[in-house]
């Protein structure tokens, strides 16, 4: 594990792509980030190294541990066997513990009403003294869920709840001597009134001031009839609103508010409470800031208010609940038992972690340090989901993904043939569902299509129904990659063709729906149209046929060895590039981009050749000694059932005849009358070039 990061072949794992045990993977990914990354793997080996006697174990991928495998001489190896012996009495007698009674014993442990995660549930306090504490309890913080999803409390909750009690009735007890401020007076009931009014008599006041300052000021308080605020008078909201927002009352020069004046109806009825209290038919300035005094000490009394989540309870009940020593104590002695409950849970974690690295480990890491599990042919690596069965072969190159569109926008790059599919497993009333990208590597006359159905052999043997949702295509063989710029050209001519089809059809269309309104002038146009496209078809036909007769005439009188060395040059021409770019297209295929796009960081330059296509997508080998019977079951049937008459037969037979007669025909044309003319040709012009060369001296020396 000290090697260079950058010799790994994987840098980052999403675990949600991987197969294995869950609970693995959980204590592999400590950081719970989702992604198993290079420094846990190194983390989880140094870990193993000081729990172990010897990390070569880890090749036997057992799901069991024994007690001379452990280092007792190392504080986690001491600690393990300090749970084995506490925790595992009856299952060491054969000095072995398996992961099935590791679970178990998590299973005894949590079968009661504490569970060792800390939470007190309802149910643990059923029919005891502490019921009654803890219905207040979550009737006051509510509480939290544990993983069953049932709601109880915690420690810090219980000694929270306790804590806020004390300070509500600490703070509860001072009430009395506030209350007394103002003798005679129902101080809540008085500070409740001024606590509404106060803002808007402050308001006033400052109002007044501005008055004193400029008497100019008072214009700011008119509003001119004709400019006034919109208002929906049929909008209850709106009108509270504004006369919220509305002065108190008319300011003045003197500071003074007068209670016979026009108050704001809106806080009318609080001004009129609030000066009776005091005995008064006016506010001046002066007196109001007496009574903001004299409601100071109550106010900051009411701000140093604690726990007033508390406050719905009421001060008896508080007093009573922290007087019950009996339900505190057992709430208490509850909470120390899942504390104990919860230590053994941490031990039976660690024994259960060892046994899932003892078994998973060694598997893990040649699935990501090197991938050599990945083309191991005994079994599937934990990369692979399964092993999908499509028209009669086996496809293993498949991952789990979350998202298709995601993928294919990396995998384009990768020059696979990916199928996207929707893998769905009934259980009961339970449906799984997952999504799996399937690469295609190897094989030919395979048919592919959205919403077509397979089998896939899950990683853990169970089998999922699979329909093929979106498709990406790419080179799977040489052949398949040699005809693909065919068949895209093939499809393109057919696009446009149904193009083409369409528009005459609506064209069509128009015309008679015109005709059919009554536009004669529109359809003679429309007939014109039609006779000029008709002789421009008739001439391009023409143009086209000539050119057609005339390359076939040049050909029928070209030597027929020439014409055969034209036409292969032709095809070489034709097919040396198309062959270049399928094998430059197969050369390209990258495994690597095809796990990177499911969220893996790949540290390798992964190029898929012919033969390791070919170790991911494969015909299964027959069943030793299977016996191959060959019987020509239409003919048994023809012959037991058929009414095809003889003379039926008979004229198959003359046809085959005439066929045959054909081809035999042709070649003695060929090979006794084209090609002797052809050798004839060739040797009068070699005749006449040789007479040519010997007259060329004869004339020069004239």
């Amino acid at each position: 594990m000290s090697y260079d990061n950058a010799l790994w072949a994987a840098l980052s794992a999403p675990v949600r792509t991987l197969n294995g045990d869950p609970r693995f993977f959980s204590h592999l990914n400590a950081s719970n980030s989702g992604s198993i990354c290079v420094d846990e793997v190194k983390n989880a080996f140094r870990w193993l190294d000081e729990v172990l006697r010897s990390t070569d174990i880890l090749a036997e991928e057992e799901a069991v541990i024994r007690l001379d495998e452990i280092n007792p001489e190392t504080e986690k190896g001491a600690q393990i066997l300090k749970a084995l012996n506490t925790l595992f009495h009856d299952e060491l007698k054969n000095h072995v513990v398996t992961l099935d009674e590791t679970r178990a014993a998590m299973t005894r442990l949590k079968s009661g009403f504490l569970k060792g995660d800390g939470i007190i549930t309802e149910s643990a306090v059923a029919n005891t003294p502490a019921a009654g504490l803890f219905a207040d309890i979550t009737a006051v913080f509510g509480g939290n869920p544990n993983s069953a999803g049932v709601n109880g409390i915690t420690q810090k909750i219980l000694d929270d709840f306790l804590s806020e009690a004390q300070k509500y009735l600490e703070w509860a007890s001072k009430n009395d001597s506030y209350a007394m401020l103002m003798p005679g007076v129902d101080m809540p009931s008085a500070y409740a009134v001024y606590r509404v009014i106060a803002p808007k008599i402050d308001q006033y006041f400052y109002f007044c001031q501005l008055l004193q300052l400029d008497a100019a000021n008072a214009l700011r308080f008119e509003e001119d009839p004709e400019a006034l605020s919109p208002l929906d008078l049929g909008d209850k909201s709106a009108i509270i609103k504004m006369l919220q927002e509305a002065p108190l009352a008319q300011p003045n020069a003197d500071g003074i508010l007068r209670i016979s004046k026009e108050i704001n109806p809106y806080y009318r009825d609080d001004i009129f409470k609030l000066a009776a209290i005091f005995e008064l038919d006016e506010f001046p300035i002066d007196k109001w800031h007496e009574i903001k005094t004299k409601f100071a000490p109550y106010e900051a009394y009411l701000g140093e208010k604690s726990g007033l989540s508390m406050e719905k309870l009421g001060t008896e009940k508080l007093k009573n609940i922290i007087a019950d020593h009996t339900a505190i104590g057992l709430l208490r002695r509850l909470f120390a038992d899942d504390s104990e409950i919860m230590d053994k849970l941490k031990l039976i974690d660690l024994v259960e972690r060892l046994i899932l690295y003892k078994q998973y480990y060694f598997r893990f890491i040649q699935s990501y340090i090197s991938f050599f599990e990945l083309f191991n042919p005994e079994r599937l690596s934990m990369i692979q989901a399964g092993s999908l069965i499509m028209d009669g072969k086996h496809f293993d190159l498949c991952i789990r993904i979350d998202n298709i569109e995601a993928h294919k926008k990396i995998s384009v790059q990768s020059n696979l043939f990916i199928i996207y599919m929707k893998a769905t497993r009934k259980s009961g009333d339970n449906v799984q569902e997952q999504l799996i990208a399937t690469a295609i590597t190897a094989g030919s006359n395979m048919v592919f299509y959205r919403g077509k159905p397979g089998l896939l052999e899950g990683w853990d043997g169970n089998l999922w129904e699979t329909v093929i949702i979106d498709i990406l295509h790419g080179p799977i063989c040489f052949w398949q990659s040699l005809t693909l710029p065919f068949l895209k050209m093939g499809n393109m001519i057919s696009q446009k063709l149904e193009k083409l089809a369409s528009a005459e059809a609506i064209s069509n269309e128009l015309t008679s729906s015109l005709q059919s309104v009554g536009k004669p002038a529109t359809a003679k146009q429309g007939t014109m149209n039609n006779s000029m496209l008709i002789l421009a078809g008739g001439v391009g036909f023409a143009a086209i046929f000539s050119g057609i007769t005339y390359v076939f005439k040049q050909l029928s009188n070209m030597p027929g060895l020439h014409l055969t060395y034209y036409i292969m040059l032709i095809f070489i021409c034709i097919m040396a590039p198309l062959i270049i770019y399928s094998l430059t297209k197969l050369y390209k295929r990258n495994l690597g981009m095809f796990l990177e796009a499911a969220g893996w960081a790949v540290n390798l330059r992964m190029k898929l050749d012919s033969i390791g296509g070919r170790f991911f997508s494969y015909y299964p080998a027959y069943p030793p000694k299977s016996r191959f019977i060959r019987i020509d079951t239409a003919s048994v049937r023809l012959k037991k059932n058929s009414r095809i008459s003889k003379g039926e037969w008979l004229m198959s037979i003359i046809a085959i005849i005439l066929i045959i007669t054909a081809l035999l025909g042709g070649a003695y044309l060929y090979f006794y009358k084209i090609l002797p003319a052809s050798a004839q040709t060739a040797e009068v012009i070699e005749t006449r070039s040789l007479q040519n060369q010997q007259q060329l001296p004869k004339e020069n020396k004239k």
